[in-house]
């Protein structure tokens, strides 16, 4: 007799979310498309959700709340996803590491290192994204690179070195007030003890 093997896939708070908008939407007899057309949100986006690939965004939770008559389910759910799950699935890991780590260690030659990027800086990166982001996906996104530059000036920082290909620094992101905040910050970040 054959002994199966564990399923090693971690199951999020947005799956598990994500499966119950689809039993939702299905006791409603809605399929995806039509609740797409009702929350005037795009047919895919409904399912990136209900596969556990995208947040359910706030205002988006409300409206299919509205919908569904859920009483408020979907919005009281996303409210409690514990915040190391606000991180897409495949960074999750990564950031925990991150945030862990005694050294860290970066090299770029697209874009600065997100630990190093101006609030402005990211957003211009984030409104650049395929497919596009909505604007509260994008001041989300920037709010949790922010949030993971913390590191950089807690109690015990990591040892951290970042190489920067200088045509990083010669490609203008955004407007020139933008990349001229953003070589400010790196000039400050030069001077964090090392």
């Amino acid at each position: 007799m054959q002994l199966r093997k564990k399923s090693s896939k971690k199951v999020t708070s947005w799956e598990v979310l994500g499966k119950q908008l689809a039993e939702f939407r299905q006791v409603a007899g809605l399929t995806q498309g039509r609740l797409a057309d009702r929350a005037k949100v795009g047919e895919d986006t409904i399912a990136s959700v209900e596969q556990g690939r995208r947040r359910l965004q706030d205002d988006v939770a409300e409206c299919l709340d509205t919908l569904l008559d859920t009483k408020r389910a979907l919005i009281t759910a996303v409210s409690t996803i514990p915040a190391h799950e606000r991180f897409p699935l495949f960074a999750q890991d990564f950031i925990e590491r991150e945030r862990t780590a005694i050294t860290l260690l970066s090299y770029q030659n697209g874009v600065m290192p997100g630990m190093l990027q101006t609030p402005d800086y990211a957003r211009t990166v984030f409104n650049n994204s395929y497919p596009p982001l909505s604007q509260q996906e994008v001041e989300d996104a920037v709010q949790l690179r922010i949030d993971r530059q913390l590191t950089l000036t807690s109690e015990t920082p990591p040892m951290m070195s970042f190489i920067i290909e200088e045509c990083v620094l010669l490609r203008h992101l955004g407007e020139p007030d933008t990349m001229r905040r953003q070589i400010q910050r790196l000039r400050e970040c030069a001077d964090f003890p090392s």
